[in-house]
């Protein structure tokens, strides 16, 4: 990988990737919770408000992909702009969900999983079938705690290290670092890791970058943050597609950060997709 230059630099601080004094919060042990039934450990994150999105050009890689496939448009154009949201309390799941832990709700596999080890992600899960997986472990408790797919708004403040006023000490600036913390920018063949095997961020996630692409609740529309709401933003457009954030295994160091917005059809399974849950309050 080429080194990064000063202008790929100051863009790094708008777009997620330059770290920052921590907020207080992330200086204490993060508060858990452990799903006895299946082992999803949760952390809590509490009721904040911060500024979503980059109204930085981020430009693809000069020796990447994208460019080898004559795209050099920017790769944030549907992250502006960038805006203030506040989140109620919420708990997010500390690792991407396994196979284990799909078996254990959903008695079998998606497709395409088998003879892969119980504590990688699973993946080629549709969108449908991870609501799905949330709505019957919520079933499973009763109800008295609701399971889903976290909003593009939370999974962002999460990664951002929950922190209001700035960004995880964590989050890599250069591929170096990155390599340290996520599994990300890997050659083919490539695969993923077992969830946690890179260390965990400052606000206690494992894998938020890198490994697999996660589902989200939203939507994707390109000019979604120019119409979100103030108070726990969320799209829902009734589309055919969803977003999915924080990259994979095989995604590029300047695509692997807070902000970008991928998206997928939700009908449809990619062997690098997976999910993590939110349970509400």
């Amino acid at each position: 990988m080429k080194p990064i230059d000063t202008t790929f630099a100051a863009l790094l601080l708008v777009s997620g990737l330059i770290a920052t004094s921590a907020h207080a919060a992330n200086e204490s042990k993060p508060q858990t919770w452990q799903d006895p039934q299946t082992g999803l450990q949760f952390v809590r994150i509490e009721k904040s408000c911060y500024r979503m999105g980059n109204d930085a050009n981020v430009a693809p890689e000069a020796d990447g992909g994208w460019v080898r496939l004559n795209y050099t448009q920017s790769l944030s154009a549907d992250e502006a702009p960038a805006h203030e949201v506040c989140l109620d309390a919420y708990w997010l799941g500390r690792h991407e969900v396994t196979r284990k832990q799909w078996k254990q709700v959903m008695g079998s596999l998606p497709d395409g999983n088998d003879s892969l080890p119980d504590n990688l992600p699973v993946t080629r899960v549709t969108w449908e079938q991870a609501n799905a997986y949330a709505e019957r472990l919520t079933s499973q408790h009763k109800k008295r705690f609701r399971f889903r797919l976290p909003t593009e708004a939370e999974w962002e403040f999460a990664c951002r290290g929950a922190n209001p006023a700035g960004l995880d000490k964590n989050v890599p600036t250069n591929g170096d670092e990155l390599a340290r913390i996520a599994v990300a920018a890997v050659e083919a063949p490539a695969i993923p890791e077992p969830v946690g095997s890179r260390p965990a961020s400052a606000a206690g996630f494992f894998d938020l970058l890198g490994n697999v692409w996660e589902w989200t609740a939203d939507d994707y529309v390109a000019d979604a943050y120019a119409r979100h709401s103030l108070y726990n933003p969320r799209t829902g457009a009734s589309l055919d597609k969803a977003v999915i954030r924080g990259g994979s295994v095989r995604t590029e160091f300047v695509q692997t950060r807070c902000t970008m917005r991928g998206r997928y059809p939700k009908h449809d399974t990619l062997k690098l997709l997976g999910l993590r849950l939110v349970r509400e309050e």
